[in-house]
């Protein structure tokens, strides 16, 4: 445990100079100073230039001194005792480390977790720690130092993002400050010593304690806890993309990807515990349609009530992506619901071909920006009129050729794991791209099986996507394979 070297943390991060001497140190558990640093809440410091004398029951304080005693031993660090003279000062003494008051904003805004970035808005004193849902709605978080201070009406004066918050949430290390020094309404105060604790090396608050505290006064129902999406700062609807499966979604935006289930998301049935509820579904019914809403598709239940669920999806999606500002759903006049957002089911893509597509007519490519094109030539067939008067015309079937092309990258496509590396499909799929449709695998490869299932089921053709040359020990594909970046040019 290091809950002593913790609340020391906390405890000093008030103070002028929130330092800690190796005297500090070595009262603490084993490990903890490592676990601290390895959290980066502290960081090593100059050393000391004064101590505390250790030699005699006054107390003293005196400057160090680094003599060579006894001569060509190297300098050492002394003091000078009224009652002992000089006395030398251990190494572990010298030593000192320091609160990284960024560093731990940072880590505060990861734990909560808050959106669209750390911001100081006044030095080492007030922090925009992003935005956060708890108890259902979205807040601002803050993260102050030096409340108690005489200075501090002055410093909030300072800080406009701070006056301009509506519902601000504030975090406060040790000890809660008087409702005087806000100017006006005491905002929602927490206190760290409370709130905080470490897990291995990062710090954990107790998101369940801010729920149930900025949730008093509600109906029961209505508190919800949400594991809310901490967005890169300037992300925007349109920057977002989800697939949704049964019972959870990946998500993707600006090059952040994770996971939510659906109760992280807030989308559990309040009265079914374990079960989604409706919000859940019509985001399904969104994600089948890949944006625009059908709402033939819906039940009679949906279909009577959708403007006020369309409104709670909005509210919910708003609470776990908290950092994007806007509207994210949308209904221009006329026309059907639509996401300002990217969104397909997991097993949503396909694409639309006839069904009479063969390989031959298929060009996959690697493009230049990564994603993956899919080209298509079909012939389209239409009614064809002969020449004459137009009661005497006949008609026949005739076709013209058509190409469509449809891209993807890579996440949307199922072929990219969390740490946005490619699977073994996706890096198989790539193979054969920059391998202009051969690759050197081995028969059984399992990578290479599955890509074929794969590219059967997104167009429909049954026929086999790749055939296997014993002799050549090489697989070869039906299609046009290619790729327009480096990899695929060497």
């Amino acid at each position: 445990m290091c809950d002593e070297g913790l609340n020391a943390l906390w405890a000093r991060f008030d103070a002028r100079h929130p330092v800690f001497a190796g005297d500090d140190v070595s009262q603490w558990p084993a490990s903890c100073l490592e676990r601290l640093l390895a959290a980066r809440l502290l960081r090593e410091a100059a050393n000391a230039e004064y101590v505390d004398c250790n030699a005699c029951a006054q107390g003293h304080r005196e400057k160090v001194q680094y003599i060579e005693s006894p001569p060509g031993s190297g300098f050492r660090a002394y003091i000078v005792c009224p009652e002992n003279g000089r006395v030398w000062v251990p190494p572990y003494r010298l030593r000192q480390w320091e609160i990284d008051l960024a560093s731990l904003a940072r880590a505060l805004a990861e734990a909560l977790p808050a959106a669209a970035g750390v911001h100081e808005l006044a030095t080492d004193r007030v922090w925009l720690l992003g935005k956060t849902t708890i108890g259902g709605q979205a807040k601002e978080a803050f993260l102050v130092r030096g409340a108690r201070w005489a200075d501090f009406q002055a410093v909030l004066a300072g800080a406009r993002r701070f006056k301009e918050a509506t519902q601000p949430v504030v975090l406060v290390a040790d000890v809660v400050p008087s409702q005087k020094v806000w100017g006006g309404d005491a905002p929602a105060i927490f206190v760290l010593r409370e709130l905080a604790r470490l897990e291995g090396s990062s710090l954990v608050v107790d998101r369940v304690q801010m729920d149930r505290v900025l949730g008093r006064g509600r109906r029961r129902a209505s508190l919800v806890t949400v594991v809310a999406v901490p967005t890169p700062q300037g992300a925007q609807w349109k920057d977002l993309s989800l697939v949704v499966d049964d019972l959870d979604f990946r998500f993707q935006v600006l090059g952040k990807r994770g996971k939510r289930t659906f109760q992280e998301a807030g989308f559990e049935n309040r009265v079914k515990r374990g079960f989604p509820d409706h919000r859940w579904e019509l985001l399904r019914f969104f994600a089948r349609d890949s944006g625009p809403l059908l709402e033939e598709a819906l039940d009679s239940r949906a279909k009577n009530n959708l403007k006020q669920y369309v409104s709670e999806l909005r509210k919910r999606l708003r609470a776990v992506f908290p950092g994007i500002d806007g509207n994210p759903i949308d209904k221009p006049a006329g026309e059907r619901y639509q996401t300002a957002f990217k969104i397909t089911a997991r097993d949503g893509i396909v694409l639309p071909l006839p069904a009479d597509t063969a390989w031959s007519r298929i060009s996959v490519v690697e493009a230049r920006d990564g994603r993956i094109r899919f080209t298509v030539d079909i012939k389209r067939r239409f009614l064809a009129y002969s020449d004459g008067h137009a009661e005497d015309r006949g008609h026949e079937v005739a076709e013209r050729p058509e190409t469509t092309t449809w891209e993807h990258d890579l996440w949307t496509l199922g072929l990219l794991d969390d740490d946005g590396a490619p699977t073994e499909v996706g890096n198989a799929l790539l193979d054969v791209l920059r391998g202009r449709g051969r690759v050197k695998r081995g028969q059984n490869d399992k990578a290479m099986i599955h890509l074929g299932s794969f590219l059967s089921r997104l167009t429909g053709i049954t026929a086999p996507a790749f055939e296997f040359s014993a002799a050549r020990k090489e697989w070869t594909s039906s299609f046009e394979a290619a790729s327009e970046t480096s990899s695929g040019n060497k």
